[in-house]
C-alpha cells in the first residue's frame, strides 16, 4: 500500500533522477517515508541537514540552494518557518524549488502564495489522510488560492485510494451535507497490532450499496 502510494506521487508530479528532497522529518513522522523510500525509488537524491544546523531555517534555506533541492515535504508547520526566514531575509530566491508535498496538520491558506514569492513556479500540492491508510489518500494541486476560502479544500482520492463521507449509522450522506471521513483501497491497514478490539472498532465493513461491501477506516 505504502509503496503504491510513493510510487503515485513520484509518477503524477514527475518526480525522477533530477529531483532533491530535504530531509527534515523525524524518522517517527509517517511523511518522512517520502524522503528516504519515495525519493530513492525515483532515482532522486536526498539532502541531510548538518546535525548541528538541522532545526535552523536558514540552514534549509542554504541547502535548498546551494544543492538544488526541488522538492519539499512536510508538515506546513516547517514550510511556515523556512518562509519566515525567507521574508526576514529578503530570499535567497529558489527557483528550483518546484514541487511541496505538505501534509500531517492543517495548512494556511496564505502559505502557497507565501512559499510561491520566493519559488514561483513551485506546484503546491496539499495531501491528506492517515497512517492507517498508508499515510496519503487524497490530494490537491493548490492553484489559485481563492480570497473567499477560509481553508484549503481537502482534496480528491489518490490512484486507487477510496474516500466516503458516511453518517453515524453508516449510509452515504448527500453533497454539502456533514458526516464522518471513512478511508479505502489498496493502502488500508490490516488494523492494529495486538489490539483485535480497537481493529474491530476502527476498521468496519460497509454496505455501500446493495451486493457492495467495502472495508473502510473510520477516521
Amino acid at each position: 500500500g505504502r509503496g503504491h502510494n510513493l510510487l503515485d506521487l513520484n509518477r503524477s508530479y514527475g518526480i525522477g533522477p533530477g529531483d532533491a528532497v530535504l530531509a527534515l522529518s523525524s524518522p517517527s513522522f509517517d511523511m518522512s517515508v517520502y524522503e528516504t523510500l519515495g525519493m530513492l525509488a525515483a532515482g532522486g537524491t536526498l539532502v541531510l541537514p548538518d546535525p548541528v544546523a538541522a532545526k535552523d531555517p536558514a540552514h534549509w534555506a542554504d541547502l535548498i540552494e546551494r544543492h538544488g533541492v526541488s522538492v519539499w515535504n512536510s508538515a506546513p508547520a516547517l514550510l511556515d518557518l523556512l518562509v519566515d526566514q525567507l521574508e526576514f531575509a529578503s530570499g535567497p530566491r529558489l527557483p528550483r524549488l518546484r514541487t511541496a508535498f505538505l501534509g500531517g496538520d492543517w495548512i494556511p491558506v496564505a502559505q502557497p502564495d507565501r512559499i510561491r514569492a520566493f519559488a514561483p513556479d513551485l506546484r503546491f500540492v496539499a495531501l491528506g489522510g492517515a497512517t492507517e491508510a498508508s499515510i496519503h489518500s487524497v490530494e490537491f494541486p493548490v492553484g489559485r488560492v481563492d480570497p473567499a476560502w477560509t481553508k484549503l479544500p481537502y482534496g480528491r482520492p489518490m490512484a486507487n485510494q477510496l474516500t466516503y463521507i458516511l453518517d453515524p449509522h453508516d449510509r452515504l450522506v448527500p453533497v454539502g451535507v456533514p458526516g464522518e471521513l471513512h478511508l479505502g483501497g489498496v493502502g488500508l491497514a490490516r488494523g492494529y497490532l495486538g489490539r483485535a478490539e480497537l481493529t474491530e472498532e476502527k476498521f468496519v465493513h460497509v454496505e455501500l450499496e446493495p451486493g457492495r461491501t467495502e472495508r473502510l477506516y473510520r477516521t
